[in-house]
């Protein structure tokens, strides 16, 4: 127990910080895999389920923003030696979570597409709609980049990414064609 306090004296606030960031990191994982678990547990009922794939992506949503909190600091630590040692434990959890979290995103944003999909289809376009999944989709992005799942996805998962980004360009341009704001203009005209 002595050696712990010994550490953590030595450490710098900035270290220490770090260090909370990924221990934090660390038990969002642990939730994560419990979450996981429940999924793969085909003797729990449907509602059991359905609520641990809710937590599951929210978990991994603090994930994605406790790791890009501690890329920050680590990025601004100036001792490099322990640059050096937290960049690893950043690479281990990075690579669970992206084992684990990936397919959960590319699953909610198959589901901002069908949803885009659905109203482009429809033609009856509910304004504020675009907006909506379009964070949610630079959410999804964002979490990828955190994690470096970006720069690895397969090609299936790229043309996902490229075919919701348009389908809500497409919403957008159509809500802003048919907003207020060229309803305004117009009657200013007359």
């Amino acid at each position: 127990m002595k050696k712990k306090t010994e550490t953590a004296e030595t450490l710098t606030r900035e270290e220490r910080q770090v260090a909370i960031t990924l221990r934090s990191a660390r038990d969002v994982l642990g939730e994560i895999e419990t979450h996981r678990a429940t999924l793969s547990d085909e003797r729990q009922n449907h509602q059991v389920r359905r609520d641990a794939k809710h937590d599951l992506i929210d978990a991994s949503e603090r994930l994605c923003n406790l790791l890009g909190l501690a890329v920050y600091q680590i990025a601004n630590s100036p001792d490099g030696a322990f640059q050096a040692r937290m960049k690893a434990l950043m690479d281990d959890l990075r690579t669970r979570l992206l084992d684990m979290g990936t397919s959960l995103m590319f699953e909610k944003m198959s589901r901002i597409k069908s949803r885009a999909e659905d109203v482009l289809e429809s033609n009856s376009y509910p304004i504020g709609l675009a907006a909506k999944l379009d964070m949610a989709f630079s959410g999804i992005l964002d979490n990828l980049k955190t994690l470096g799942a970006f720069d690895r996805l397969k090609d299936d998962q790229q043309g996902l990414v490229e075919a919701t980004g348009q389908d809500i360009r497409s919403l957008i341009e159509i809500e802003q064609d048919l907003g207020i704001m060229r309803e305004i203009k117009q009657s200013k005209k007359a």
